[in-house]
């Protein structure tokens, strides 16, 4: 085995294919015949920075003059194991390709930052990971094509712009990129030219402020550091996972339905740029302080996307063992009801209604229901929309869902399972309408502090008896301002 009379220092997280390239610079030596001092053969190039055999270590070692744990760090199984344990596990190429799908890394191919490359020229192994959409350090998101070609950066696989096999007589440059050119007509083989254009003249964009934020988390999960994400302090493989679970969801959020279930799940993003929309529509839920806040964040953005997620949301589209499960499931706890917006209400708002519970009837006012809930048509029916509407305003002024049902003399229970009944059989645009009528209802509510119901409501024992409950007393005032209402307000009893 030859032994190379001069190679540079590897500097921290270098990927090995990079570190050839800069010994290959270094010294003048064509890539193929690298290779073959190495005892390699030149197709394993674009997957040397994912795992070594320990034959495959000693030899570069050897060939290189570096310790084998030295080599074993440019690896991503070597210095990243917490983040991808089945390329950890894999022996075969078929068990690479699986683990790749399952661990998210790029099997070939990199995203690069231009700057960084034209400082030192060299490829970090956090950029073979979907995980590193930015460079902090720059301030830029990371690039993913050439400038020149418009090729994955390092993506030998590619079969659209793969180097050739004559390619391995040229002495590689780790800034320079040698995907097959792009003539008036493509060549193949040994007949095919390189690109040769350089990655440092691409022109990187600016990286949001509140993305910097993200990129941070996302560096400490890398390093296998503890982090927080969405309120849930996690670390390891876990932490990971969870970067890759929110990054799915916003890929959902975000309206990209065109992939499968599984698909999205599986594929990995390249754009960094399609990465970073994604990921700021879900920046509130991931850097959210608490769990309460995180979960609440996931149910308004996706309310806002007309998301709505269910039992099944995030078992279909997420791995078979979520990490952020406890917050999947108290966002499902939320999801659908008026918990999130009334509690926002209510929450460090006592102040500024000036009305209680007192001044809410037992059926909330119909004149103050759009059209369509005043007279709904199935379940729910509008009688208990209308037990519920009032179970909402009381909160916002209670402490709690169970004091607002004692006001109104609603059993504890059932009152939850109303909530849950109706919100359960609403879609989107009747739950939207309903709440805006509860807080519509809310600020009128101070200029009627003449009429108070405390003293005229009967104990409502269950569903049945809401026919006979305290109905709200008509008032112009509380219309919507959607014609005459008489005919749909009810009248006060003599």
């Amino acid at each position: 085995m030859i032994r190379l009379p001069s190679v540079p220092e590897p500097r921290s997280d270098e990927a090995l294919d990079g570190f050839l390239d800069r010994v290959s610079a270094l010294t003048s030596m064509p890539i193929g015949e690298l290779f073959s001092a190495l005892s390699l053969p030149v197709s394993a190039r674009h997957a040397a920075a994912l795992k070594l055999s320990t034959v495959e270590t000693g030899r570069i070692a050897s060939a290189l003059g570096l310790e084998p744990e030295r080599v074993t760090a440019m690896t991503i199984a070597g210095s990243s194991p917490w983040a991808v344990p089945t390329l950890v596990k894999s022996a075969t190429r078929v068990q690479l390709m699986r683990a790749a799908a399952r661990d998210w890394f790029y099997t070939s191919g990199s995203r690069f930052c231009p700057d960084c490359l034209a400082q030192s020229g060299v490829w970090r192994l956090a950029w073979r990971l979907p995980t590193a959409f930015a460079c902090r350090e720059h301030g830029v998101l990371l690039a993913d094509t050439c400038a020149r070609c418009g090729a994955w950066p390092r993506g030998e696989a590619d079969k659209r712009f793969s180097s050739s096999r004559g390619q391995w007589d040229y002495v590689r440059d780790p800034v320079v990129c040698f995907a097959s050119d792009v003539p008036t007509q493509r060549l193949q083989g040994v007949a095919a030219e390189p690109c040769l254009g350089r990655y440092t003249d691409v022109l990187a964009q600016r990286l949001p402020e509140r993305l910097d934020d993200v990129q941070r988390v996302a560096d400490r999960a890398i390093a296998g550091k503890q982090v927080t994400i969405a309120g849930l302090k996690i670390e390891g493989t876990s932490a990971n996972l969870a970067l890759r679970e929110l990054t799915v969801l916003g890929r959902w959020i975000g309206g990209a339905t065109g992939r499968s279930r599984a698909r999205s799940w599986r594929t990995l993003p390249r754009s960094s740029a399609q990465q970073a929309r994604e990921l700021t529509s879900i920046s509130s839920i991931l850097l959210a302080p608490d769990l309460t806040e995180a979960a609440e964040a996931l149910v308004e953005t996706s309310r806002l996307a007309d998301v709505a997620i269910d039992a099944n949301y995030f078992r279909d589209r997420l791995g078979s063992a979520p990490a952020l499960a406890p917050l999947f499931e108290r966002a499902l706890k939320v999801s659908g009801r008026p918990s999130t917006r009334v509690r926002r209400l209510s929450q460090g708002t006592l102040d500024l209604y000036d009305y209680g519970s007192e001044h809410v009837p037992q059926l909330f006012w119909t004149c103050m229901l759009p059209p369509a809930l005043s007279h709904h048509v199935g379940r729910p029916s509008t009688t208990m929309i209308r037990a519920v509407a009032s179970l909402c305003t009381a909160r916002i002024v209670s402490d709690g869902w169970d004091e607002a049902a004692d006001a109104l003399k609603f059993p504890r229970a059932a009152a939850k399972q109303w909530r849950r009944y109706v919100f359960t059989n609403l879609d989107t645009n009747a739950k939207e309408e309903f709440l805006e009528s509860v807080e519509k209802a809310a600020a009128r509510l101070p200029s009627r502090h003449d009429v108070s119901y405390s003293g005229h409501r009967a104990l409502v024992a269950g569903s049945g008896d809401l026919r006979d409950a305290q109905e709200g007393i008509h008032d112009p005032s509380m219309c919507l301002g959607a014609g005459p209402c008489v005919d749909r307000c009810p009248t006060p009893p003599a």
